[in-house]
């Protein structure tokens, strides 16, 4: 069995997704406090807010350098049922096959909440079947134990 791995470059428009989204839920808690507290605001009027974007943007930036999308080529393989099989026995953990046709199939989180998350974090799974090859287009933490079980 011959892998082989590829990982896309870095993606601006994950990192400013990902940012927008943390930096709106952490503004959407600062009110909730404040408000609690008494005095709502923002932290808009004083300058702890830059430290607040360069953390948020130091943390996106880091997480999206980190976990690129990417894709596992699996060739050369014995069996190709045994192969699947094993792929999907490690996915099913986590995860429920929702599309699927004869030359791939798509996973996705079982969670609802999560899966609506996906919709940010792109973590779907993508499995395709060309030329005796399996193709695995998934974030490389998955890419990365999917390598390590099915060796």
């Amino acid at each position: 069995m011959k892998i082989r791995k590829k990982l896309f470059s870095w993606s601006f428009l994950d990192t400013l997704l990902f940012f927008g989204i943390t930096y709106a839920l952490v503004l959407a808690g600062n009110f909730i406090y404040t408000s609690i507290k008494g005095n709502p605001h923002m932290f808009l009027d004083n300058p702890i807010w830059i430290g607040q974007i360069a953390i948020l943007l130091a943390t996106s930036l880091t997480w999206n350098l980190v976990n690129r999308n990417g894709f596992l080529i699996v060739s050369e393989y014995k069996d190709s049922n045994s192969l699947l099989k094993k792929i999907e026995l490690i996915l099913n953990e986590k995860h429920t096959k929702i599309d699927s046709n004869p030359s791939g199939c798509k996973y996705v989180k079982k969670n609802k909440l999560v899966r609506f998350l996906e919709y940010f974090t792109k973590e779907y799974i993508r499995i395709e079947i060309k030329n005796d090859e399996v193709i695995i287009y998934t974030k490389r933490r998955l890419l990365e134990r999917i390598e390590m079980k099915i060796n």
